[in-house]
């Protein structure tokens, strides 16, 4: 299972995680060469709560950060729908590269739309790479529809801010698309009778789907971040005996599937 060899060339796969793997491997992972130049236009961004800047506010969800404590640390201390205290992970990413705040897609009106021209953010707290993952609390945005709303952008929007296609093909071309998504799918589906290979190449098969599809819209720059250890988020370790271990066979599992995605891309 991988891409195809004409987009692999583009693809840079960054591996980031708040906790280090070495929570899962007793041995030092292996090092991965990271590359952090670029002078990008735009900024896209897909993914979960980690990237979420306020899109479930607009969706009838319980998984919502609308409200105290969250953006405690934000920019005039309100909650904006980000689910943290400050900035996110694709914040930092978009100050890094001088870029502004990536704003919420569901967030903006149609003529604000058709004015911005340095990225947009599709990401939904709770959804995942399966179309059902995260529904059982609400609507959210999957990875399937996310990247259907980043084809909706270019058709309705990103084409009246180009002269020409050639102009918007470049500008698809040098910007730089993230995604951050996966983990709630093990939240939701993955179970002690579910087998990890199996499971890991079913979601893997659906991600690269629509890798392939931005591709074929013009993507070319991928900032793509592999699966966090959900094994050791709080309402897991809450449960473990001891009580504050991490949840080892999830993170195994986990840790399969980021190793199948490494070895798909270059």
């Amino acid at each position: 299972m991988g891409l195809p060899c004409s987009l692999k060339s583009y693809l840079l796969l960054l591996l980031l995680s708040f906790l280090n793997f070495s929570i899962i491997y007793s041995s030092k992972p292996k090092e991965e060469a990271v590359l952090f130049g670029g002078n990008f236009p735009a900024f896209y961004v897909i993914g979960d709560s980690l990237v979420d800047p306020g899109n479930n506010n607009h969706l009838p969800t319980m998984i919502r950060a609308n409200y105290p404590p969250y953006g405690s640390d934000f920019e005039g201390g309100k909650a904006t729908g980000r689910f943290s205290n400050g900035k996110t992970i694709a914040d930092y990413i978009a100050i890094y590269y001088k870029l502004p705040l990536v704003p919420a897609y569901l967030g903006l009106s149609e003529d604000r739309k058709d004015t911005i021209s340095t990225g947009m953010n599709y990401a939904s707290a709770g959804c995942g790479i399966l179309r059902l993952t995260g529904k059982i609390a609400g609507k959210c945005l999957s990875l399937s529809k996310q990247v259907d709303m980043f084809e909706e952008t270019i058709e309705k929007h990103l084409k009246t801010n180009f002269k020409t296609p050639y102009e918007l093909r470049e500008h698809l071309a040098h910007s730089l698309f993230m995604t951050v998504i996966g983990v709630n799918d093990y939240a939701f589906f993955y179970t002690r009778l579910t087998d990890a290979n199996d499971f890991a190449d079913k979601l893997l098969h659906k991600f690269l789907k629509k890798i392939e599809k931005l591709h074929k819209l013009g993507a070319r720059k991928f900032f793509i971040n592999n699966i966090k250890p959900l094994g050791c988020y709080p309402n897991m370790v809450a449960k473990t005996v001891p009580r504050g271990s991490c949840n080892e066979r999830v993170n195994l599992a986990i840790s399969i599937y980021n190793d199948k995605l490494r070895r798909s891309l270059p």
